[in-house]
């Protein structure tokens, strides 16, 4: 499942910090993120933030470490 910024479109997702603000977010199960491309942060489900901890995860074990 694809999940895109909401200002730019971009695929770029990481996960964002939590600020004190978000707890009435988390209730909903609605998790912050942050696009790489336009620092632009919004908020995903719980399902779909597991889709880009998987993906940022494939992508550090494609690059080899120094």
């Amino acid at each position: 499942m694809a999940v895109y910024c909401g200002r730019c479109g971009s695929l770029s997702l990481r996960p964002s910090h939590f600020r004190l603000a978000d707890m009435g977010r988390l209730l909903f199960f609605h998790y912050p993120v942050r696009c790489i491309e336009c620092k632009g942060r919004g908020f995903v489900t719980i399902s779909e933030i597991i889709g880009i901890w998987r993906d940022a995860r494939a992508r550090r074990s494609r690059w080899p470490r120094n």
